[in-house]
């Protein structure tokens, strides 16, 4: 009996180890000068609808997103393709999430790093999945800043640990830096 529950015991302790790994994404990390130079647009804006369809059989969210400012691309409203959503069309209404995927709500102020999205036409992904995501909250008197929220996601890959991409910094300065990208020298070497 002491055998048994020894075994259960470790049993036990090893699915609790695994289980924050299981309900996680893992996904391969982009830096923000990746993400700057490979996007097709980078935009600061304003989800403003959404509704959910079915794309090949996959349940997905078509966000569009108002422009407040954009560092690249077209300076228009774009549909934003999300994984996951809601078909209240079925007698009973059926949910698809995925641990991770990118959070765009309605009234939102966000930024985003948007690649082609080659499933629709006129359509945009997040890159990276939610590492191209970042929300914007504003404090009365101290501005506004951005963040990522990375909950559900495990990176992996070169530079995976590093945090300094991963805190907050106020909206001005991220955007700053990712216009440093996009003026550097590897920026303007790819445009030729």
């Amino acid at each position: 009996m002491m055998r048994q529950l020894s075994k259960l015991a470790v049993v036990l302790a090893t699915a609790l180890a695994w289980a924050p790994l299981l309900s996680a994404t893992t996904i391969l990390k982009v830096s923000e000068e990746a993400m700057a130079l490979q996007a097709a647009v980078i935009m600061h804006g304003e989800a403003v609808s959404s509704e959910s369809v079915r794309i090949d059989g996959q349940l997905v969210t078509l966000v569009k997103v108002r422009p407040i400012d954009t560092l690249k691309g077209e300076a228009a409203t774009v549909t934003v393709v999300i994984p996951g959503g809601i078909d209240n069309s079925l007698k009973f209404p059926v949910a698809t999430t995925y641990p991770g995927a990118p959070r765009l709500l309605i009234g939102q102020e966000i930024f985003l790093f948007l690649e082609k999205n080659p499933a629709l036409i006129d359509t945009y992904s997040v890159m990276g999945f939610s590492q191209g995501a970042y929300q914007i909250s504003r404090e009365p008197g101290a501005g506004a800043t951005v963040a990522r929220n990375m909950a559900g996601i495990r990176i992996v890959g070169p530079g995976a640990d590093a945090e300094s991409e991963a805190t907050s910094s106020s909206l001005e300065t991220f955007k700053q830096r990712v216009r440093g990208y996009l003026s550097s020298p590897r920026a303007l070497e790819q445009k030729q």
